[in-house]
Protein backbone atom coordinates (compact mmCIF):
# COMPACT_ATOMS: atom_id res chain seq x y z
CA UNK A 1 0.00 0.00 0.00
CA UNK A 2 1.34 3.10 -1.18
CA UNK A 3 0.04 5.61 1.37
CA UNK A 4 2.09 4.02 4.33
CA UNK A 5 6.04 3.52 4.73
CA UNK A 6 7.75 0.22 7.01
CA UNK A 7 9.70 2.60 9.24
CA UNK A 8 10.94 -0.21 11.93
CA UNK A 9 11.30 -3.96 11.17
CA UNK A 10 12.47 -6.54 13.75
CA UNK A 11 11.81 -9.18 15.80
CA UNK A 12 9.20 -7.71 18.30
CA UNK A 13 6.81 -6.23 15.38
CA UNK A 14 6.75 -3.86 12.47
CA UNK A 15 5.40 -0.48 12.54
CA UNK A 16 4.43 1.40 9.62
CA UNK A 17 3.43 5.48 9.11
CA UNK A 18 0.89 7.10 7.13
CA UNK A 19 2.54 9.09 4.32
CA UNK A 20 1.34 12.42 5.35
CA UNK A 21 3.00 15.96 6.09
CA UNK A 22 3.84 15.47 9.60
CA UNK A 23 5.62 12.06 9.34
CA UNK A 24 7.85 12.79 6.71
CA UNK A 25 10.69 13.23 8.66
CA UNK A 26 10.31 10.30 9.97
CA UNK A 27 9.37 8.32 6.96
CA UNK A 28 12.56 9.40 5.14
CA UNK A 29 15.07 8.55 8.09
CA UNK A 30 13.95 5.66 9.03
CA UNK A 31 12.17 4.02 5.91
CA UNK A 32 13.14 0.21 5.25
CA UNK A 33 13.14 -1.67 2.09
CA UNK A 34 12.67 -5.38 3.28
CA UNK A 35 13.66 -6.51 -0.17
CA UNK A 36 17.05 -5.42 0.55
CA UNK A 37 17.55 -6.95 3.98
CA UNK A 38 20.62 -8.69 5.41
CA UNK A 39 20.80 -10.10 8.85
CA UNK A 40 22.90 -8.32 11.60
CA UNK A 41 25.75 -10.09 12.33
CA UNK A 42 26.09 -11.30 15.59
CA UNK A 43 29.05 -10.73 17.71
CA UNK A 44 30.55 -14.43 18.74
CA UNK A 45 33.13 -13.77 20.41
CA UNK A 46 31.10 -11.73 22.93
CA UNK A 47 28.06 -14.20 23.06
CA UNK A 48 31.16 -17.41 23.76
CA UNK A 49 29.79 -20.54 24.83
CA UNK A 50 26.72 -19.57 25.78
CA UNK A 51 23.87 -21.22 24.97
CA UNK A 52 20.86 -19.07 23.56
CA UNK A 53 17.52 -19.70 21.39
CA UNK A 54 18.19 -17.43 18.36
CA UNK A 55 14.59 -16.56 18.02
CA UNK A 56 15.40 -12.87 17.03
CA UNK A 57 16.63 -14.05 13.87
CA UNK A 58 13.77 -16.76 13.63
CA UNK A 59 11.12 -14.27 14.63
CA UNK A 60 12.84 -12.06 11.15
CA UNK A 61 13.14 -15.19 9.36
CA UNK A 62 9.38 -16.13 10.10
CA UNK A 63 7.73 -12.92 8.78
CA UNK A 64 10.44 -12.22 5.88
CA UNK A 65 9.26 -15.85 4.66
CA UNK A 66 5.18 -15.31 5.07
CA UNK A 67 5.74 -12.48 2.52
CA UNK A 68 7.54 -14.29 0.25
CA UNK A 69 11.03 -12.50 0.62
CA UNK A 70 13.03 -15.53 0.71
CA UNK A 71 16.72 -14.18 -0.03
CA UNK A 72 16.02 -11.92 2.72
CA UNK A 73 14.30 -14.78 5.47
CA UNK A 74 17.17 -17.39 4.27
CA UNK A 75 20.15 -14.59 5.83
CA UNK A 76 18.47 -14.44 9.39
CA UNK A 77 17.44 -18.51 9.29
CA UNK A 78 21.56 -18.82 8.55
CA UNK A 79 22.32 -16.03 11.27
CA UNK A 80 20.31 -18.20 13.58
CA UNK A 81 22.71 -21.08 12.87
CA UNK A 82 25.64 -19.34 13.44
CA UNK A 83 24.00 -18.85 16.95
CA UNK A 84 22.85 -22.39 17.91
CA UNK A 85 24.19 -24.73 15.36
CA UNK A 86 22.17 -27.43 16.73
CA UNK A 87 18.89 -25.23 16.07
CA UNK A 88 16.12 -27.43 14.08
CA UNK A 89 13.58 -24.83 13.74
CA UNK A 90 15.98 -23.07 11.56
CA UNK A 91 16.72 -26.01 9.54
CA UNK A 92 13.23 -26.71 9.25
CA UNK A 93 12.34 -23.48 8.14
CA UNK A 94 15.57 -23.60 5.54
CA UNK A 95 13.62 -26.47 3.87
CA UNK A 96 10.87 -25.12 3.61
CA UNK A 97 12.11 -21.94 1.74
CA UNK A 98 14.37 -23.66 -0.57
CA UNK A 99 11.45 -25.72 -0.97
CA UNK A 100 8.57 -23.40 -2.01
CA UNK A 101 11.87 -22.05 -4.38
CA UNK A 102 11.67 -25.41 -5.87
CA UNK A 103 15.41 -26.06 -4.70
CA UNK A 104 14.83 -29.48 -3.62
CA UNK A 105 18.41 -30.69 -3.23
CA UNK A 106 18.87 -28.40 -0.76
CA UNK A 107 15.45 -28.32 0.60
CA UNK A 108 15.84 -32.15 1.24
CA UNK A 109 19.60 -31.50 2.83
CA UNK A 110 18.26 -28.94 5.33
CA UNK A 111 15.22 -30.91 6.36
CA UNK A 112 17.45 -34.19 6.65
CA UNK A 113 19.31 -32.07 9.73
CA UNK A 114 15.98 -30.98 10.93
CA UNK A 115 14.65 -34.16 11.16
CA UNK A 116 18.08 -35.84 12.65
CA UNK A 117 17.36 -32.96 15.47
CA UNK A 118 13.87 -33.27 16.13
CA UNK A 119 12.53 -36.89 15.11
CA UNK A 120 8.94 -36.56 16.19
CA UNK A 121 7.83 -33.56 14.26
CA UNK A 122 5.53 -34.08 12.33
CA UNK A 123 5.97 -30.91 10.01
CA UNK A 124 9.56 -32.27 9.43
CA UNK A 125 9.02 -35.57 8.54
CA UNK A 126 6.31 -34.64 5.88
CA UNK A 127 7.85 -32.03 4.62
CA UNK A 128 11.32 -34.54 4.60
CA UNK A 129 9.15 -37.46 2.67
CA UNK A 130 7.72 -34.00 0.08
CA UNK A 131 11.31 -33.16 -0.45
CA UNK A 132 12.36 -36.76 -1.35
CA UNK A 133 9.01 -36.89 -3.75
CA UNK A 134 10.14 -33.11 -5.75
CA UNK A 135 13.64 -34.97 -6.75
CA UNK A 136 11.67 -38.27 -8.05
CA UNK A 137 12.74 -40.47 -5.32
CA UNK A 138 9.78 -41.86 -4.82
CA UNK A 139 11.15 -45.30 -3.25
CA UNK A 140 12.42 -43.17 -0.57
CA UNK A 141 9.34 -40.77 0.36
CA UNK A 142 7.15 -43.81 0.55
CA UNK A 143 8.82 -44.79 3.30
CA UNK A 144 8.75 -41.76 5.11
CA UNK A 145 5.12 -41.53 4.55
CA UNK A 146 5.26 -45.02 5.76
CA UNK A 147 6.83 -43.59 9.29
CA UNK A 148 4.70 -41.23 9.29
CA UNK A 149 1.26 -43.66 9.13
CA UNK A 150 3.19 -45.96 11.69
CA UNK A 151 3.70 -42.93 14.28
CA UNK A 152 0.44 -40.81 13.15
CA UNK A 153 -2.07 -43.48 12.24
CA UNK A 154 -5.23 -41.40 12.56
CA UNK A 155 -3.55 -38.25 10.51
CA UNK A 156 -5.85 -38.24 7.32
CA UNK A 157 -3.19 -36.73 5.33
CA UNK A 158 -0.42 -39.01 5.25
CA UNK A 159 -2.62 -42.07 3.42
CA UNK A 160 -3.90 -39.64 0.73
CA UNK A 161 -0.08 -37.92 -0.04
CA UNK A 162 1.12 -41.84 0.36
CA UNK A 163 -1.25 -43.20 -2.57
CA UNK A 164 -0.24 -40.06 -4.29
CA UNK A 165 3.40 -41.36 -4.50
CA UNK A 166 2.56 -44.82 -5.00
CA UNK A 167 0.80 -43.56 -8.17
CA UNK A 168 4.25 -41.39 -9.59
CA UNK A 169 6.02 -45.12 -8.58
CA UNK A 170 3.15 -47.02 -10.80
CA UNK A 171 2.16 -48.72 -7.91
CA UNK A 172 -1.41 -48.41 -8.58
CA UNK A 173 -2.93 -51.45 -6.75
CA UNK A 174 -0.90 -50.25 -3.33
CA UNK A 175 -2.43 -46.61 -4.12
CA UNK A 176 -6.15 -47.67 -4.14
CA UNK A 177 -5.73 -49.54 -1.19
CA UNK A 178 -4.26 -46.74 1.01
CA UNK A 179 -6.53 -44.47 -0.47
CA UNK A 180 -9.81 -46.53 0.60
CA UNK A 181 -8.29 -46.88 4.16
CA UNK A 182 -7.70 -43.10 4.14
CA UNK A 183 -11.08 -42.62 2.93
CA UNK A 184 -12.73 -44.71 5.84
CA UNK A 185 -10.74 -43.00 8.56
CA UNK A 186 -12.41 -39.67 7.05
CA UNK A 187 -15.15 -39.72 5.16
CA UNK A 188 -15.44 -36.76 4.37
CA UNK A 189 -12.04 -36.22 2.52
CA UNK A 190 -13.76 -36.30 -0.78
CA UNK A 191 -11.81 -34.28 -2.23
CA UNK A 192 -9.11 -35.84 -2.09
CA UNK A 193 -9.86 -39.24 -2.93
CA UNK A 194 -11.32 -37.38 -6.32
CA UNK A 195 -7.64 -35.99 -6.93
CA UNK A 196 -6.30 -39.24 -6.29
CA UNK A 197 -8.93 -41.22 -8.70
CA UNK A 198 -8.54 -38.44 -11.28
CA UNK A 199 -4.60 -39.00 -11.10
CA UNK A 200 -4.97 -42.57 -11.92
CA UNK A 201 -7.52 -41.83 -14.72
CA UNK A 202 -4.44 -39.50 -16.20
CA UNK A 203 -2.25 -41.95 -16.00
CA UNK A 204 -4.48 -44.20 -17.68
CA UNK A 205 -4.96 -46.77 -15.02
CA UNK A 206 -9.00 -46.87 -16.02
CA UNK A 207 -9.52 -50.08 -13.77
CA UNK A 208 -8.22 -48.22 -10.79
CA UNK A 209 -10.05 -45.17 -11.35
CA UNK A 210 -13.25 -46.36 -11.54
CA UNK A 211 -12.38 -48.14 -8.11
CA UNK A 212 -11.27 -44.90 -6.58
CA UNK A 213 -14.73 -43.04 -7.77
CA UNK A 214 -17.11 -45.48 -6.72
CA UNK A 215 -15.65 -45.68 -3.31
CA UNK A 216 -16.60 -41.93 -3.42
CA UNK A 217 -19.71 -42.56 -4.72
CA UNK A 218 -21.81 -42.71 -1.39
CA UNK A 219 -20.05 -39.87 0.02
CA UNK A 220 -20.45 -36.64 -2.82
CA UNK A 221 -22.71 -34.68 -2.75
CA UNK A 222 -22.37 -33.57 -5.91
CA UNK A 223 -23.88 -37.12 -7.80
CA UNK A 224 -23.79 -35.32 -11.57
CA UNK A 225 -19.90 -34.54 -11.08
CA UNK A 226 -18.81 -38.36 -10.47
CA UNK A 227 -20.60 -39.40 -12.72
CA UNK A 228 -19.12 -37.57 -15.43
CA UNK A 229 -15.97 -38.92 -14.17
CA UNK A 230 -17.07 -42.23 -14.28
CA UNK A 231 -18.92 -41.37 -17.89
CA UNK A 232 -15.06 -40.43 -19.55
CA UNK A 233 -13.78 -44.10 -17.73
CA UNK A 234 -16.06 -45.96 -19.10
CA UNK A 235 -15.55 -44.09 -22.39
CA UNK A 236 -11.92 -45.44 -21.89
CA UNK A 237 -12.23 -48.96 -21.37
Amino acid sequence: NKNWTLVYFDFDGVIFLKNIPQTQKVTDRFKTDLAKWQAKEVDLLKLGFTNVTPYQNMNRAHTLESIKLFEPALSEARAALKVSPDYPEAYKLLGGIYGKMKDYRKAFENLRIAAMFSPRDKKVRYNLALAYYDLGEYQHAITHYRKILNAWPDDVRGYFLLAKTYIRDKQYGNAVYIVKEGFKLDSNAVEDILKIGDLLFKEKQYKEAKEVYLEAMAKVPRKDLIHSKLGRVYLKM
